[in-house]
């Protein structure tokens, strides 16, 4: 994060510098920016038969590998409202429940730059088969047996995690 900022932004001085790794900082005008992370939710949508939908990405970063369906938390949203409608946008499906499973930290690496996120997970059940996609954001979905999902297929080592601990819970 250090090389994205060479001014600052708001007096363009080159005197600013980021401390302690999150702080950026001008000691000309006392501009501070902290490198937080942004939040997004994850949703591991669960069938009849116990299996989890995953979906193909459409686009970086990690194309065509393996996610959930999901995406960032609006400012004025609470995390539920944002998987609702993020399982809304991306599959035209509704979810009859949602249960918080875990959070994990991401490194999200967009246009060269890695963004740190959190990513909370939930667990979902729908009956809903997805057919209508957002093409944009999914290439395809599939279901899978919780135990035959190559973890090299997987797009976020947060979506790893998680996947571990809703394996460790299904048994």
């Amino acid at each position: 994060m250090e090389n994205i900022f060479k001014f600052c932004p708001n007096c363009a001085s080159a005197s600013a510098q980021f401390l302690h790794g999150k702080l950026f900082q001008c000691p000309d005008c006392r501009f501070s920016f902290y490198r937080n992370p942004a939040v997004a939710v994850g949703a591991f949508i669960l069938n009849s038969s116990r299996e989890v939908l995953l979906v193909r990405r459409a686009k970086a970063p990690s194309k065509g590998k393996l996610a959930l369906p999901g995406g960032f938390i609006d400012e004025d949203e609470t995390a539920e409202e944002a998987l609702h409608r993020e399982i809304s946008e991306e599959l035209r499906i509704k979810i009859q429940s949602a249960t918080y499973l875990s959070s994990h930290p991401n490194l999200y690496c967009y246009d060269g730059i890695d963004y740190p996120v959190l990513d909370l997970f939930f667990v979902c059940e729908t009956d809903e088969n997805p057919t209508d996609l957002d093409l944009e954001e999914v290439l395809e979905p599939q279901w899978f047996s919780l135990t035959a999902i190559d973890p090299d297929q997987i797009a976020f080592d947060s979506i790893r995690n998680g996947l571990r601990i809703l394996r460790q819970r299904a048994h």
